[in-house]
């Protein structure tokens, strides 16, 4: 039997892994183990609840300590890749601070050694000089023949991946969403093998992580197969559970999350306010689905709001404690296929409304006594969505309620430029990805590292 170690320290790897067909996959072999690491008991016993078989095991780790380097490998990785977003990062740093001499010093230091060179040479050091056997009694006791890293930024999954290395293991990293490469930071140590989901995301690890093209593998989205292989709700269903009338349409509003705008309470009022009007020549309903991670208390007036609020959350912890059910699943597929239009900031729910043809309108809408959200739209991950022309920006509540009412009235208003988009960033839509994905670890268990 070969063992494969998979890390599931954030909530985004048990979805892409284990909530699709690679974790179907995999199991399907019983000459395979699979050794899924996460960093608490209470996620252990939630992912056990579902998803268990005779050659997968759990282990909990400790919480990962940084040695003596620690410190230094940290300042080096998030200062030695070159992007847009990094910088906007920065800005946003000193708005908070003020500590012009710290922006300052960081800017320079980029500008002069955020080079390819530098990084094969701190890559070098990192794997010389650092010795964190973190999960070293793990490897004594399984023999994994392959690791899987799916959060390569996360300095506990260096460690680990560093491990493997040194005991001549073949190592696969797996980049889980778009915008990691170009808004987290350099990848410390490099994988023998990258799986990304499209080929704007490899021409980023070719890039930023430096990886050689024939190492990287395109697979297409995972978690996006269930839009594919599952069937949607009867619609006459769907608006029954909400209560919503034959005619009614409706529209979705996807908040942004406390830690990303601090202005989603002011347009969820400003959409409830626009619905109540009934500006339209249809009877609109205003749906408010929040991100998995976050949780804001619904604002006055908006008793006739329908809030959708998913997943499971392990703590209060942003970002990292929490768990998206198949049920929540389709609920976002069912509400994404009968909305009339959604609106959200920069985010990931676009190409997700693009999946369903659903017209899309992006928030430019500032308040004064908010953080602005103009510069969202200046992250490198985003220009290519943008490029495709399937966004359409609204800066005033004025244009907000013009394109409403454009798509409801017309919602092939852009079809051609949605088509595009999902085409760009989802890539083979046969509903396979899941199956690509563990092909390749399967493959990778009969060759060398």
């Amino acid at each position: 039997m070969k063992t494969i170690f998979i890390s599931l320290f954030q909530a985004i790897e048990f979805r892409n892994i284990v909530r699709t067909d690679v974790y179907k996959e995999l199991i399907r072999h019983p000459d395979i183990r699979v050794v899924f690491f996460t960093d608490s008991n209470a996620k252990k016993e939630h992912y056990e609840s579902e998803f268990q078989a005779p050659n997968v095991v759990y282990e909990v780790v400790e919480e990962y300590t940084p040695g003596f380097f620690g410190p230094l490998f940290r300042f080096l990785k998030f200062n030695l890749i070159r992007s847009s977003t990094i910088d906007l990062k920065r800005i946003w740093e000193l708005r908070e601070s003020g500590n012009y001499p710290k922006f300052f010093f960081k800017i320079v230091f980029n500008r002069i050694f955020a080079r390819r060179t530098v990084r094969k040479i701190v890559r070098w050091l990192d794997y010389r000089i650092v010795h964190e056997h973190y999960l070293a009694p793990y490897f004594a006791r399984y023999n994994p023949s392959l690791v899987l890293l799916a959060h390569l930024f996360s300095d506990r999954e260096i460690v680990i991946l560093r491990e493997a290395k040194r005991r001549n293991i073949k190592t696969i990293g797996l980049i889980n969403s778009w915008d990691k490469l170009t808004a987290r930071s350099m990848v410390r140590l490099l994988p023998n093998e990258m799986i990304v989901h499209n080929e704007i995301v490899k021409r980023d690890a070719i890039t930023h992580a430096d990886m050689a093209p024939a190492r990287i593998y395109v697979t297409g989205i995972p978690h996006f197969d269930y839009y594919l292989n599952t069937l949607r709700t009867p619609k006459a269903e769907f608006y029954r559970q909400y209560g919503i009338g034959e005619n009614e349409r409706i529209i979705l509003f996807c908040p942004a999350g406390t830690a990303a705008s601090d202005a989603d309470l002011r347009i969820i009022a400003l959409l409830a306010g626009i619905v109540k009007k009934n500006l339209f020549s249809y009877h609109v309903k205003l749906f408010v689905r929040f991100p998995p991670n976050d949780r804001i208390t619904a604002p006055p007036d908006c008793a006739d709001v329908i809030f959708q609020m998913p997943g499971k959350r392990f703590s209060l912890e942003r970002g990292t404690d929490w768990d998206m059910s198949f049920e929540d699943f389709q609920s976002l597929a069912d509400t994404l296929c009968y909305s009339s239009v959604v609106v959200s900031y920069a985010s990931t729910m676009s190409i997700d409304a693009a999946m369903f043809d659903t017209p899309i309108i992006n928030l430019k809408i500032d308040f004064p006594d908010c953080r602005p959200t103009a510069e969202f739209y200046k992250v490198d991950h985003y220009q290519p969505v943008l490029a495709t022309g399937a966004i359409q920006l609204v800066s005033t509540k004025e244009e907000l309620i013009d394109w409403i009412g454009r798509y409801l009235e017309n919602p092939k208003f852009h079809r051609v430029e949605r088509a595009r988009l999902v085409r760009e960033q989802c890539g083979a839509l046969d509903g396979c990805a899941g199956k690509r994905v563990a092909r390749i670890l399967i493959d990778a268990l009969s060759s060398p590292a």
